[in-house]
């Protein structure tokens, strides 16, 4: 009987370890889990920080990989959440356009969402004057805020740095969608 919870204790742990790689470049997606457990969070690995989207004040952070790794969750009691770093095959310019599209997004007043999906922050304009053969002669911008939730935020910072979105509707989803596991 104790050899049998030995042993299954220790193929649980060498399993979820052997998942638990941590990232070795740029664009790199990492996962963790969070109290909601079917859903978790995902970021993105800036070379030397994480890029997340959370659902605090401000939004997009950048935080260390080991705040990252070590959130406390309540379910898990002690734990550890992290599910490790996956990739995709792109060049290394791809790879830094990601992370900075990403940061672009601070700009744009980032909210966060709990919907499935996102606003794109930027500079929006309307007409406000027509000139005589009916074309706009006068516009005017006003800003539009980010918004996104964390997979959201890493679909389109792929799809807009990389030219793809992985796919996936929840975060598990999506970091499982990454082909190259670190």
């Amino acid at each position: 009987m104790v050899r049998k919870i030995i042993l299954t204790t220790t193929l649980v742990l060498s399993s979820v370890s052997s998942f638990a790689g941590n990232p070795s470049s740029v664009a790199d997606v990492v996962g963790r889990d969070i109290d909601q457990a079917y859903a978790g969070h995902i970021g993105m690995w800036t070379g030397s920080k994480v890029l997340e989207v959370l659902s605090n004040r401000g939004t997009i952070f950048e935080n260390t990989l080991y705040s990252f790794q070590n959130q406390p969750t309540k379910d898990r009691k002690g734990l550890k959440a992290y599910w490790g770093a996956k990739a995709a095959n792109i060049t290394a310019y791809k790879k830094q356009q990601v992370i900075n599209f990403g940061r672009s997004q601070k700009a744009y007043n980032p909210q966060y969402t709990t919907s499935f999906s996102y606003t794109e922050g930027g500079i929006g304009q309307y007409c406000i004057a027509y000139g005589r053969y009916g074309t706009c002669a006068k516009y005017k911008t006003y800003p539009i805020n980010a918004t996104f939730r964390c997979d959201t935020f890493v679909q389109w910072s792929y799809l807009k740095g990389a030219g793809f979105k992985p796919s996936g509707l929840l975060p598990r989803n999506v970091y499982n969608s990454f082909p190259i596991t670190r």
